[in-house]
């Protein structure tokens, strides 16, 4: 599920292949509770394409967990999606994704933490200099 604008697709690849960076060095990506990669690719999709959303879901997973089990019903998820949602939009294409699985709602709150855009900048590891 590429953006159609060039610029965005990129941008979206680029932060995909930070954030399993991130996972790899953090040793998120092997051993017994390894996290599914399929889980941080569906986290970077929905953050760039519906960013209040995974903010809302970082805070409170519940949200994403609630839509995800509506997901199912297209009435049910619209009116709950119309409650979540801080704007009018067109849910369709939420719905379809969120759906499409694997679930991203229980890894919400990692997930947001783990690649908030704190956690990724270059300048949030390093020491700050003596002054």
């Amino acid at each position: 599920m590429l953006p159609a604008r060039p610029r965005h697709a990129k941008r979206l690849l680029n932060q995909l292949r930070l954030s399993l960076a991130v996972a790899f060095e953090r040793g998120l990506l092997h051993g017994p509770d390894a996290l599914d990669p399929r889980l941080l690719g569906r986290w970077v999709a929905l953050r760039e394409r519906w960013p209040a959303l995974a903010r809302a879901a970082a805070a409170d997973p519940a949200c994403l967990r609630s839509l995800e089990a509506a997901a199912e019903d297209e009435k049910a998820f619209a009116a709950l999606a119309a409650e979540a949602l801080p704007i009018e939009a067109d849910v369709g294409p939420l719905r379809r994704f969120l759906a499409a699985g694997p679930a991203i709602g229980p890894f919400a709150g990692a997930l947001g933490a783990l690649l908030a855009p704190s956690a990724l900048s270059p300048a949030a590891s390093e020491p700050e200099a003596a002054g």
